[in-house]
């Protein structure tokens, strides 16, 4: 199993925080990694919150895993020179597993505004 947090983001001029909705990784048919909210009766039942999500992506550089089975699936490729391509690299590796997320372990994360680079590498292809 894959353990992927929420992600709260604060702001890189403004220092200012902005949490997370409840969302889920996900892919658009250009194979972008993308946030996929989440339904709310998937969050029912007696773990309320906390509930694991399914998920059929993650960021791939936030999460927990049993480090033998990284290293079973492969760990990082090591010739990817794209910001972003390991989120549908180990999606697709942990595909027949099941990716939770779970809501009682967030991140925080600081983005700096940067070219697309995983957009510019697939409109070059």
């Amino acid at each position: 199993m894959v353990v992927c947090p929420l992600i709260d983001v604060i702001d890189y001029v403004t220092l200012e925080y902005q949490p997370s909705p409840v969302v889920r990784g996900a892919f658009n048919w250009y194979l972008q990694f993308k946030w996929d909210h989440v339904f709310s009766y998937e969050m029912e039942g007696p773990e309320g919150p906390t509930r694991p999500i399914r998920s059929p992506a993650m960021a791939g550089g936030i999460f927990a895993i049993n480090r033998h089975y990284f290293n079973e699936i492969g760990q990082y490729d090591k010739g990817m020179n794209l910001w972003g391509g390991e989120n549908l690299e180990l999606s697709l590796r942990v595909s027949h597993e099941v990716n939770d997320l779970w809501d009682s372990s967030q991140k925080w994360k600081t983005f700096n505004k940067r070219p697309d680079f995983l957009t510019y590498a697939f409109s070059n292809i």
